[in-house]
């Protein structure tokens, strides 16, 4: 959290790539980032570009609260 708000003040944050996304009911940082009110536009899922999905929001959710 506190990287994204460093580069947001210094540069501006105008969309998201989550590279390491944990969606589960313990939470992760990801959790934090709609704090900024931009898009979340690709997620990662591997260690590969392959891997770079689009953000599903009721995918994201699901994992969430299941």
């Amino acid at each position: 959290m506190d990287q994204a708000e460093k580069f947001n003040s210094d540069i501006g944050i105008d969309a998201i790539i989550l590279t390491k996304m944990t969606p589960t009911p313990r939470g992760s940082g990801s959790v934090d980032i709609p704090y900024y009110k931009q898009a979340v536009i690709y997620v990662g899922m591997g260690q590969k570009y392959e891997d770079l999905k689009k953000f599903d929001r009721e995918w994201f959710v699901s994992q969430i609260v299941d």
